[in-house]
């Protein structure tokens, strides 16, 4: 079982490729996902034990040099989240409300998205990490209105440094099913 993953997020796609392999030299961990995203901007995902995943996460730091647009450590991730970057399928019953938030930085978004879930009583019902969104992180969840209220702000709040990156915040209230079945 997945428990701490470490991501980095790379301005150039020669410089992510490059500290990707010196990421999985440096330690045991699990390549999650590796892949040049939009706009020309480059992602890696490890998993594995906290310590590997730190010392991973340092390889590849090093390497980037001026490179890098940002890093994250999660330990004691969510199986949900994880499920869910890896396009996982999830079952959704009945949505009372949505909570969806657009980042501008993927990194940003799992940090985002991470804290939502451990904050509130909301299921995950998509996470988009760059591929058709420009390169930008889309987070959508649902719960109960108070739920995805508590998990927009605790996403909000998670990080200073997110703030910059986030781009769009929103809380729907009853959605048509039609519309969420297109979200998923």
């Amino acid at each position: 079982m997945i428990d701490t993953i470490g991501l980095l997020e790379f301005t150039r796609i020669a410089a992510g490729i490059e500290a990707s392999n010196q990421m999985l030299k440096a330690a045991d961990v699990k390549l999650l996902s590796a892949r040049y995203i939009c706009p020309g901007k480059y992602i890696v995902l490890i998993a594995g034990d906290v310590s590997a995943v730190k010392s991973s996460v340092s390889a590849g730091v090093k390497s980037a040099k001026n490179h890098l647009l940002k890093e994250i450590v999660i330990p004691q991730i969510s199986k949900d989240l994880i499920d869910l970057i890896q396009n996982k399928k999830i079952e959704v019953n009945e949505v009372d409300a949505l909570g969806i938030l657009e980042y501008s930085s993927i990194a940003a978004g799992v940090i985002a998205a991470d804290a939502a879930v451990k904050a509130a009583e909301i299921k995950l019902l998509k996470v988009v990490l760059g591929l058709k969104t420009g390169g930008k992180s889309l987070i959508i969840f649902t719960g109960s209105i108070d739920a995805c209220r508590q998990g927009l702000n605790a996403a909000e709040s998670v990080n200073k440094d997110n703030e910059k990156y986030l781009l769009a915040k929103k809380l729907i209230s009853s959605p048509e099913k039609v519309l969420v079945d297109t979200l998923i």
